[in-house]
């Protein structure tokens, strides 16, 4: 599981066995430690959840289950080692199933028993397989988080990424301003963007809404950050129709150019 992570984040460039050594690869394969709010967060048992471990035959495979389904969103991949289970995790779901620490030790133990287990407690948190339709909507999402982020960055840079305020109040009003700055830039783009689709789809042009999906607010090539700007506020101002809006640009159609 976690070659395949590394591998998809890498763009599968990379094997594991370049980035990590034998003894980090057994460590990130296997259990974290658990603290007291992990344990408390994702080790408590709801009464369905035990209903459901409950089910599994034998006192080794019900407490092996309940460990597979608290270490799932825990880790987000089971290890192959139920029985490894950090001690402390054990002991408290041993005590509200009323099975002792020693049934994990057999748990698991034949790799087809653990896959069988683990694909029933996937179904039973409602997780599924993501097809390509699910990946490419997961990397649209990723792409637009980064798309924020450069903007940030963009707007940082602009003053050479540096916080130059000494006080701590003065530091976080250089970061809200970040903040103002970015969230200006990104309502300025959604209102253009679309009082433009909407003037060409007035004008018989077809836009696909498919495609609008794969456009973003926080596109910024149109913005200057650097430099001084003098702006003349009067003249800025007699240029806004009744809405409040900028005359948008004619763009011709293609046939139209020469």
């Amino acid at each position: 599981m976690i070659d395949s992570i590394v591998s998809y984040v890498l763009g599968g460039l990379v094997a594991t066995r370049d980035l990590f050594s034998a003894e980090e690869l057994e460590r990130l394969r296997g259990f974290a430690e658990v603290d007291r709010s992990e344990l408390i967060r994702y080790f408590t048992l709801t009464p369905a959840d035990e209903a459901f471990v409950r089910k599994f035959r034998g006192r080794d495979n019900v407490i092996g289950a309940a460990v597979q389904l608290c270490v799932l969103p825990w880790l987000g991949f089971v290890p192959d080692e139920v029985r490894t289970a950090p001690a402390a995790a054990a002991a408290w779901l041993s005590e509200r199933l009323g099975v002792t620490v020693d049934e994990l030790l057999p748990c698991g133990q034949r790799p087809q028993t653990r896959t069988d287990h683990l694909r029933e407690i996937v179904a039973y948190l409602g997780w599924r397989q993501a097809d390509g339709t699910y990946r490419r909507r997961i990397g649209r999402q990723l792409n637009k988080g980064e798309n924020v982020h450069s903007l940030k960055r963009t707007l940082a840079y602009a003053s050479e990424g540096a916080i130059r305020k000494r006080q701590h109040e003065q530091q976080a009003e250089q970061m809200w301003c970040l903040t103002l700055a970015t969230n200006a830039i990104v309502t300025w783009m959604t209102e253009y963007h679309g009082l433009a689709v909407t003037a060409l789809r007035t004008a018989g042009r077809h836009i696909d809404a498919e495609i609008l999906a794969h456009i973003w607010p926080t596109h910024h090539e149109n913005v200057h950050f650097y430099g001084t700007h003098t702006i003349d506020l009067a003249g800025e101002l007699a240029q806004l129709d009744h809405d409040g809006y900028r005359p948008l640009r004619q763009v011709a159609r293609e046939g139209d150019r020469s």
